[in-house]
């Protein structure tokens, strides 16, 4: 964001004349290498103009040079000597985050003078782009100059009386990008009911990989935002078109009481944003689950990206269904078999008592411990197949067998049902499981309560690997075509090795159906 406009930039070419017009000598960055100057600073005389504010804004058109201070001198200056001033700049009174610009040559003149454009120059490169009015603080340093090379400090600067001068100034600089930028905004969304607006606030900050850096910059400086907007469902939790504008934190409850679009931004061409345009939509049937958004201020633009969740399920257990002891339902996940068809192969026997049927519900992966969030059927129906609710019974098969259960489960078009179908009881029975490839010979554990279902949890691939399912001699891939990504499924089954990215990983496998499911989780 450090960066010189054209019109500052046209201005360091001509700019520095002396008070006198004479020609300037570039600045000189840090003092810390002169030595100390001959001329004592006793020799010296500096009367202070009082400056309480500086707009730049009526001083930048003509860049009449504004004079700090003047200095005089006691007798003659030594030999083939010029007196110099440079000024300390700084926006704490501490000056522990200053810079140093030269003064206009004093060569014919005793004022000690420095350009509005030098100021501004100094201001915005250095310190920020914000155009509001602020406060800084200056000092002045003097040196001598003898033979037009060698440079001295006039007096000590590690002493509390070399400074010139101590001014703390209004200052306002020039808004080069005519762009405000507030401190807040807000994503403001249409309720469902369409009578309402829900809006979340804007974090100041970026987006590395999943975290959220926050940053500590001033807006104009860094003028990035970020936010996500949740997709909107009607009351029978379909998704609906999601209706959103970008609003400043000024604004909002203006915005929020009258929907008047003049005080928000709304969709421009491309990726612009426009105030008072119309708003953002997200359709119903993209699939997102909500749409994340970062905004500049500065170019006046958005990025938005739909977020599509990528569900994936677990049996819950319940009676019989309950997971052994050392185990846990993260042991029993539903295989992917097609987009939203999740199934789970196994026999289904009566409970230990012989009194009852094995049941369960469905638990998507986020819903473990959420209380009423498992799915079931009403009244714990025991059909071949039907709907699957929230807030309902458990379920299973009408009599004991060997069953793949089906679950058809898309949050976005509110499917949810399941399905029993009857297998034959599997002849083979394989004492081992492993992945195997590139040097890989990882046993897998058969599940307590689900024959033939085997798992791997938590383990690490150090690197990029093609690898298969083996049972005993047996082995199982995919067809080269299956995704990797967050989540990894065969889509669908094969012969062929399937190459997993480094990551840390669930494995299952059901050696029935030689269904296979890899989910990468957070390591």
């Amino acid at each position: 964001m450090k960066k010189i406009s054209l019109y500052i930039i046209a201005l360091l070419a001509t700019f520095f004349t002396a008070c006198n017009e004479e020609d300037y000598s570039a600045p000189q960055g840090s003092q810390s290498n002169k030595q100390e100057s001959a001329l004592q600073s006793s020799a010296i005389k500096f009367n202070s103009v009082e400056i309480p504010t500086i707009d730049l804004n009526k001083l930048i058109k003509g860049d009449t040079p504004i004079t700090l201070g003047t200095v005089s001198v006691e007798g003659d200056l030594p030999a083939n000597t010029a007196i110099k001033a440079k000024i300390e700049i700084s926006k704490q009174s501490t000056f522990s985050d200053s810079i140093i610009v030269e003064a206009e040559s004093m060569a014919n003149s005793n004022d000690i003078c420095v350009l509005p454009s030098t100021l501004q120059a100094a201001y915005y490169n250095n310190f920020t782009h914000n155009p509001n009015q602020a406060t800084i603080y200056l000092r002045i340093g003097l040196y001598t100059i003898t033979n037009g090379t060698s440079e001295a400090y006039v007096g000590d600067p590690s002493s509390n009386d070399y400074y010139k001068g101590n001014y703390t100034i209004a200052f306002t600089p020039i808004d080069e990008n005519g762009i405000y930028i507030s401190n807040g905004y807000y994503a403001v969304a249409k309720n469902a009911a369409g009578d309402g607006w829900v809006e979340t606030k804007f974090i100041h900050g970026k987006r590395e990989g999943e975290e959220i850096k926050v940053s500590e910059a001033d807006v104009y400086d860094d003028p990035i935002f970020i936010d996500s907007v949740m997709a909107v469902k009607n009351e029978n939790d379909v998704r609906i078109d999601t209706e959103f504008y970008i609003v400043a934190e000024e604004d909002l409850a203006k915005f929020k009481e009258k929907g008047d679009k003049k005080f928000a931004f709304g969709k421009g061409e491309g990726e612009a944003i426009v105030k008072g345009g119309p708003a953002f939509v997200g359709l119903a049937n993209d699939g997102a689950s909500k749409y994340r958004l970062t905004i500049n201020m500065e170019k006046q633009t958005v990025v938005i990206e739909t977020i599509v969740d990528l569900y994936y399920y677990y049996i819950f257990g319940v009676n019989g269904m309950k997971p052994a002891e050392n185990e846990t339902a993260r042991n029993y996940m539903f295989y992917k078999t097609k987009e939203n068809v999740f199934n789970y192969t196994t026999k289904w026997p009566n409970s230990e008592t012989g009194t009852s049927i094995y049941n369960l519900k469905v638990a998507e992966h986020k819903d473990f411990n959420v209380t009423g969030n498992h799915w079931g059927t009403p009244r714990g129906k025991q059909d071949e197949s039907g709907n699957l609710t929230q807030k309902s019974q458990t379920f299973g098969p009408k009599t004991e067998g060997w069953y793949t259960l089906t679950i058809t489960m898309n949050d976005e078009k509110n499917i949810h049902t399941y399905q029993w179908t009857a297998i034959n009881e599997p002849t083979d029975k394989y004492t081992e499981v492993s992945i195997i490839g590139n040097g890989l010979n990882e046993k897998l554990t058969e599940c307590a309560k689900a024959e033939h279902n085997w798992y791997l949890l938590g383990y690490t691939l150090p690197a990029d690997t093609q690898l298969k399912f083996r049972a005993d001699t047996k082995e199982w891939g995919g067809d080269g075509s299956q995704p990797i990504g967050a989540v990894v499924y065969t889509l669908p089954k094969g012969d062929q090795a399937i190459t997993v990215p480094a990551g840390t990983y669930d494995f299952y496998f059901n050696d029935i159906t030689g269904d296979w499911s890899i989910l990468k989780v957070e390591e």
